[in-house]
């Protein structure tokens, strides 16, 4: 078994990755990279390193010599941004375990996520282009189509912010659902899929 390098160290979903890669491979070293640095990682990891953001363009040398450096580990990317990047560039030499390039592309991209819930008879909020909503459509939430983070999400109740935010957000890339108004409520999808290796 090869040792594990876990990016996004400092979020939440690294650092659950991070638990469960100690506690069920307890002979083998667990690092972590960070753009923000070394903490909170550096706790339940063997070392943290500081990687620059995806959006960076050293990022994937950086971490390809990072991976070299530590005898080729099983990299486990966890932001969202990182995910997109490795799934557009050439990754030749890295041991990666994430999705396909089509599942990351599908399920990053709001509008795609819900739209093909839809298509496949799961239960979703209805789902629009924030320039195809009507008044009759309100309450709405809005968000960006790509975003994470809770960046950027307004929710509309009347048709004054409605026009308001309609103006402000132009193109394309701002998605209005159904409200579902259930106070302290929030719903998550997460992605798992199994590949069957036989």
């Amino acid at each position: 078994m090869n040792n594990f390098l876990v990016t996004g160290a400092n979020g939440d979903i690294g650092n659950a990755i991070i638990r469960i890669l100690n506690e069920n491979f307890p002979n083998e070293k667990t690092y972590g990279t960070d753009a923000n640095g070394q903490w909170p990682a550096m706790i339940d990891c063997h070392d943290v390193f500081k990687l620059p953001y995806a959006s960076d363009d050293s990022y994937l040398d950086t971490l390809k010599t990072l991976s070299t450096s530590l005898d080729n580990p099983i990299i486990i990317p966890t932001s969202e941004p990182e995910l997109i990047a490795l799934s557009l560039s050439d990754v030749s030499g890295l041991d990666l375990l994430m999705n396909t390039q089509d599942i990351i592309q599908r399920f990053t991209d709001k509008y795609e996520t819900a739209k093909w819930l839809e298509s496949n008879g799961f239960p979703t909020p209805k789902t629009k282009w924030l320039d195809e909503t009507l008044n009759d459509d309100l309450p709405i939430i809005i968000k960006p189509r790509q975003s994470w983070g809770s960046k950027n999400i307004h929710v509309i109740r009347t048709s004054d912010h409605l026009s308001l935010l309609k103006n402000r957000y132009k193109t394309q890339q701002t998605i209005a659902q159904e409200l579902i108004d259930v106070d302290d409520s929030e719903y998550t999808c997460a992605i798992i899929r199994f590949h069957d290796q036989t």
